[in-house]
């Protein structure tokens, strides 16, 4: 190449480079504002209604598994650890005065253990199924512990949702729970979907009081958020009229702060904050039972429910505090959004760059 030429190819270059930098560069500056604000937005703090718990006051009961990360109970063999439930109970303790567990397969008494040592009281379950075999092994137990631990275990829910799934006729489930009860002193219920307990109202003869399920979010016509705890308690009152003499228990009510939406019923966590806290003051005023699903996020219930059946925790595990407060104030849906805003502002400087580079080398080429 001569001086010349060598002369001519840097002149080009330069005119080039200056011609395109600077409209590239507006388009990105406009981009990453657009990305920046779309997630300030999304991460805005949404602002909560007044919560009914007195200064002090704790969550009613909340129902805990186990649980973390790939753990799984439908894996054959799982086991968790004593030091981990006593760290998980140590957490809730900070929240709660109860807990509802639902099996004494995967822990062994390690949950009442620390149950005892934290002050919880226990509405202790036991797993019923269509294996007797398991379903004896989990009754001889269940027996055993609330001799044991009377002073940990508040009641014991024999079966959940067994019914629904349909793994056990009524009068089995009946002849289950009047035989535990006739081996303990503690009262004996049983829980399912509000649905079921109409279907199957003889169940209410063997038990101390029913315990139902209210999951607005599942409803066959979804229910939003907003309308959830008046949901929780028309429901409540309905079983109520139609059980006159049995005290109503709510043994689970939640919202999802992840997932996929279901007509009007959103995940998120506003969303899930605004249902439990309308749902604990609307408990308190109508003065019903109320346990709240759950205590952690359980990723193994995904398989099962998809992606939102995960996200039901109201104690976040990256934390260990909850996902929202439980006094009310704000909460935002994105509470990692300025990272996220930053990713997003990142990728599109990299897409820019290269589109830059790789245009800047075709007009050199052509120019040339």
């Amino acid at each position: 190449m001569s001086r010349e030429q060598g002369f001519v190819q840097d002149f080009v270059y330069v005119r080039i480079n200056r011609a395109a930098i600077g409209p590239a560069l507006v388009s990105f500056l406009l981009t990453a504002l657009v990305v920046a604000a779309a997630w300030w937005w999304l991460g805005a703090p949404v602002k909560l209604p007044p919560s009914p718990l007195l200064a002090g006051e704790k969550l009613p009961c909340v129902s805990y598994a186990p649980f973390r990360g790939s753990q799984d109970p439908l894996v054959e063999g799982t086991r968790v650890s004593a030091a981990q439930i006593d760290e998980d109970l140590a957490i809730l303790a900070k929240y709660t005065r109860c807990i509802r567990t639902y099996s004494v397969d995967d822990s062994r008494d390690d949950v009442l253990k620390s149950a005892r040592r934290y002050g919880l009281n226990v509405l202790h379950g036991v797993w019923v199924s269509a294996d007797p075999d398991k379903t004896q092994r989990q009754i001889a137990t269940s027996v055993a512990y609330a001799k044991d631990y009377p002073d940990v275990i508040a009641a014991i829910v024999v079966g959940n949702e067994v019914l629904l799934r349909g793994e056990m006729t009524a009068a089995n489930l009946i002849s289950i729970i009047r035989g535990i009860k006739a081996q303990v002193a503690v009262p004996v219920t049983y829980a399912d979907v509000w649905e079921f307990w109409l279907r199957y109202p003889d169940v209410q003869s063997a038990v101390d009081f029913i315990t139902i399920h209210v999951l607005p979010y599942w409803e066959d016509f979804p229910i939003p958020a907003s309308s959830a705890a008046a949901h929780l308690v028309a429901i409540h009152n309905r079983l109520a009229s139609a059980f006159p003499g049995k005290d109503i228990v709510i043994g689970e009510f939640g919202w999802p702060s992840a997932g996929r939406m279901r007509e009007a019923a959103r995940p998120s966590r506003s969303n899930q904050a605004l249902a439990i806290i309308e749902a604990l003051a609307a408990a308190k005023h109508e003065n019903i039972r109320l346990n709240i699903i759950e205590a952690f996020d359980q990723p193994w219930k995904r398989a099962l429910e998809g992606a939102v059946g995960g996200y039901w925790g109201v104690i976040d595990r990256a934390t260990n505090a909850p996902k929202f407060s439980f006094d009310g104030g704000v909460v935002s849906d994105h509470p990692d959004w300025p990272l996220q805003a930053l990713a997003g502002v990142v990728l599109a400087a990299l897409t820019f760059a290269s589109a830059f580079i790789a245009e800047r080398k075709k007009r050199f080429s052509t120019h040339i």
